[in-house]
């Protein structure tokens, strides 16, 4: 984390204290609804320098840091990440388009609905529902790939498969 120059899932904050500022409670720009219910959580003033401290150098690893094998080649965010937007209506996303991009997988459901009551590491009823299928390349079998794996490595697959 030591290594990065912006922070947030869209880049929106340079810093690690922004970050801090925006998890305390009672911040009215936090949407609630995507958020563990652990969060937010009171940071002391005086403890901010240890937890930054700890944040940005603690959970760096050295040798990436310093580009050692097998890290010697590090390729890492540079923080121009594309702006997504919700309209007012907090359903409607709005995304730029991205140069080289031919098509894309959209899978729409509710964070509610991610949960893994038989313990297998993935959510029981899946990762929501395919809205759009516009995945061209035949070769993998039709699967879609936009999702990824778990860090158990097993596939994440929407409930309802693209049209």
């Amino acid at each position: 984390m030591g290594l990065k120059t912006t922070f947030m899932h869209n880049g929106v904050f340079s810093n690690l204290n922004q970050v801090i500022a925006h998890y305390a409670p009672g911040n009215p720009r936090i949407f609630l609804e995507n958020i563990d219910p652990l969060l937010p959580v009171p940071v002391l003033l005086a403890d901010q320098p240890d937890l930054i401290d700890f944040l940005a150098n603690g959970l760096t690893d050295p040798r990436v840091r310093d580009q050692l094998f097998p890290f010697d080649q590090p390729a890492l965010q540079d923080g121009r990440l594309p702006q997504l937007s919700f309209d007012a209506d907090k359903t409607t996303m709005r995304w730029p388009l991205l140069q080289g991009v031919l098509s894309y997988v959209m899978v729409r459901g509710n964070l509610s609905d991610l949960v893994d009551v038989d313990h297998d590491g993935l959510p029981d009823l899946g990762y929501g529902d395919c809205v759009s299928g516009s995945d061209p390349n035949t070769a993998d079998g039709g699967a879609i790939r936009g999702l990824g794996v778990t860090s158990a490595v097993k596939p994440r697959v929407p409930a309802v498969s693209c049209p």
